[in-house]
């Protein structure tokens, strides 16, 4: 291993060319020279000591920077063109600073650049001569936006809401509420609710007496109503039919002033339905009438009442006898008073008739007994 390390070889570069390699295995160790220019040219000297080589440079070289150093300080308008770039390099060098965004992309920025400043999402950048102003701008546009729990996203939903108030004093609150045990989630508003003559779409049927009812439970109601309705128009008409005619069953009859009261009964039928009714007649006169009614069915009544009177005028009537003008029935009664005062008339002459028949029977008898006498009288006068 020794061996192979003393093989290898070790040599000095320059601008220009190279010093010629040594093995490190030479005997009497390695020895390179450094040397500096000589003669009136030279800018540099070297020289050994111990460990140590020194470069050293020659007053040539000393002079001409001093010099250097004093022109500089004076006056740079001697400086050639390579001066000037090169002192403007450090001019740009030492006025440089470095642009770094978001801890990383460090940009270095040397004197004489531009620096851009662009507006950025929603972010509006403004300068008045030296002074640069970075503000929102007029329009913005979020992806998303997050105010304390609050977060409104680019799809327009905007989650973690637990309240709206209105501006202004009472201004109404809608209140957002969580699902609180069998409570479902809800929007409370303590206000009244304004539509402004629109519409509210979506409505879920109503489960609860304060729940608010869509317009197919409306109609379904309604339709219902109408059923219902339907059904107890029908059931009256019929019940009110059959009262009506139960009514008018109650037919009085003809008037007797000996009977002048009359109590009337009927029942009536119609479309299933069933009624029954009482009633009264009364006649003051052969000329008017009282009547009243009442009907029942299963649930209601019906009552009516009425006056009847009757009146005319004619000669004929006004020629009628007075004990007649009661009326015909009243005349009935009357000519029955008549005829049994008739009967009774007749009768008398009957027993008149009788009498005098006996009478005349009597004298006939006589006449022919008397006749009997005179014959026998006169046969023995012969």
């Amino acid at each position: 291993a020794t061996t192979a390390l003393g093989n290898n070889t070790i040599a000095f570069g320059g601008d220009s060319g190279s010093t010629t390699a040594k093995k490190l295995s030479t005997a009497n160790g390695i020895k390179f020279n450094i040397k500096g220019d000589t003669g009136t040219n030279a800018l540099i000297t070297t020289s050994a000591t111990g460990d140590d080589v020194t470069i050293t440079p020659t007053d040539k070289l000393t002079n001409a920077v001093t010099a250097a150093e004093k022109s500089a300080d004076k006056d740079l308008s001697n400086l050639s063109a390579a001066g000037n770039t090169h002192i403007q390099d450090l001019a740009k060098s030492a006025a440089s600073w470095n642009v770094q965004t978001n801890g990383k992309d460090t940009t270095a920025v040397v004197g004489g650049d531009t620096v851009n400043f662009i507006n950025g999402d929603n972010i509006a950048i403004t300068n008045t001569g030296h002074a640069i102003t970075i503000g929102t701008a007029k329009n913005v546009s979020f992806d998303k936006v997050t105010v304390g729990g609050m977060t409104l996203d680019k799809n327009g939903i905007l989650s973690g809401i637990s309240s709206i108030t209105g501006s202004g004093t009472g201004a109404p609150t809608m209140t957002f509420n969580s699902q609180n045990g069998n409570t479902p989630a809800n929007v409370s508003i303590n206000s009244n609710l304004d539509m402004g003559g629109h519409r509210i779409t979506g409505v879920g049927p109503a489960e609860k007496p304060t729940d608010a009812v869509n317009k197919q439970q409306v109609d379904q109601a309604l339709r219902g109503l109408a059923g219902l309705a339907d059904n107890a128009a029908r059931q009256y008409a019929s019940k009110a039919g059959a009262n009506a005619a139960a009514l008018a069953a109650l037919k009085p009859i003809q008037y007797d002033p000996l009977e002048p009261t009359q109590i009337m009964a009927g029942v009536g039928n119609y479309k299933s339905q069933t009624a029954v009714a009482l009633g009264m007649a009364h006649y003051t006169n052969e000329n008017t009438m009282f009547n009243i009614g009442v009907s029942l069915d299963s649930h209601d009544n019906m009552v009516n009442a009425g006056v009847t009177h009757k009146f005319g005028y004619s000669p004929e009537k006004k020629a009628i006898p007075d004990r007649y003008k009661g009326g015909p029935i009243s005349s009935i009664y009357v000519m029955q008073d008549e005829m049994q005062a008739l009967l009774a008339k007749d009768q008398e002459k009957d027993a008149v008739i009788s009498k005098q028949a006996s009478e005349i029977d009597t004298l006939r008898q006589q006449n022919e007994d008397m006749q009997r006498k005179i014959d026998m009288i006169l046969a023995k006068l012969q």
